[in-house]
């Protein structure tokens, strides 16, 4: 459905017999006035991100995201198509250490 709504949806053919095709909607992030709000939740502790901060993601383990997407409609040079921007999102770390979420 995404590709018939124009979205910039990428199909990588399987690797192997039988497998599956690999689907992926690419998601640009753009830190501006339209987003993205980054929240990362913690022992039910709610840490706002921003564009400094949020490359910390990459060393966590994630246990679940929330996020939501907004279309970008383009055109150059008479193609269009429909990219994906990450609105807002919201990123549960599981604590994997039990002495990282201790409290003093």
């Amino acid at each position: 459905r995404l590709l018939e709504e124009g979205w910039n949806v990428k199909i990588r053919e399987p690797r192997e017999e039988g497998e599956e095709p690999l689907i992926h909607l690419p998601v640009k992030v753009a830190f501006n006035d339209y987003g993205p709000n980054v929240h990362l939740i913690v022992n039910n502790n709610r840490v706002r991100l921003d564009e400094e901060s949020v490359n910390m993601l990459d060393d966590i383990v994630i246990g679940k995201v929330d996020l939501d997407i907004r279309p970008f409609d383009w055109e150059v040079n008479g193609s269009t198509g429909r990219s994906a921007y990450l609105s807002g999102i919201r990123v549960y770390q599981i604590i994997t250490d039990r002495f990282e979420g201790d409290e003093f």
